[in-house]
């Protein structure tokens, strides 16, 4: 993974609102970019509803997931079960 797509996501957590998730849509050029930034808002969304701090959350999360032998092990990565 280059750093130019972690860097994408911190700015997305560092300024995102619920009104600016929204407003992505109107600058993504391919489907596939459209669902990776839905994805990210979502969870991102999710820190908010379950009282997690987005920025400490997606930098535990970016390092963590490649070392995670299994994609069963990911659940416990999700806002609603994530521990710092």
């Amino acid at each position: 993974m280059s750093s130019q797509p972690a860097q994408n996501l911190l700015i997305i957590a560092v300024s995102y609102s619920p009104a600016d998730c929204a407003s992505f849509q109107l600058f993504i050029r391919s489907p596939n970019a459209g669902e990776q930034t839905a994805g990210i808002c979502s969870m991102l969304l999710t820190c908010e509803i379950r009282g997690v701090d987005p920025i400490p959350w997606l930098r535990d999360v970016l390092t963590k997931v490649p070392k995670i032998p299994r994609k069963q092990e990911l659940i416990k990565l999700l806002p609603y079960n994530w521990q710092e």
